[in-house]
């Protein structure tokens, strides 16, 4: 059947509307959405630094030791990232 993967893909999306910062504003008010967003922030760090050391180390190291490299540094920056999230 063409064109099933895109509705069956979509179908999280459809059911879960508490994941997008203006259903979490109605439900629980302004401060919950920025917590959702610094949340979301945080997490793009970690996908550019993943991008970036894959950049940097995948014509030297070749693709798995690239993409183990950038893992790494994803891994480390998504734990920076949650610690000062988390900091009283």
């Amino acid at each position: 059947m063409p064109g099933r993967g895109s509705a069956v893909s979509w179908r999280p999306i459809r059911f879960s509307p508490r994941c997008w910062p203006c259903s979490v504003s109605t439900d629980a008010g302004a401060p919950a959405a920025i917590q959702v967003l610094r949340g979301l922030l945080t997490g793009l760090f970690a996908f550019v630094g993943f991008f970036a050391a894959l950049a940097l180390t995948l014509p030297k190291l070749g693709i798995a030791a690239g993409f183990a490299a950038a893992t790494l540094v994803a891994l480390a920056i998504q734990a920076a990232s949650l610690r000062l999230l988390h900091r009283p």
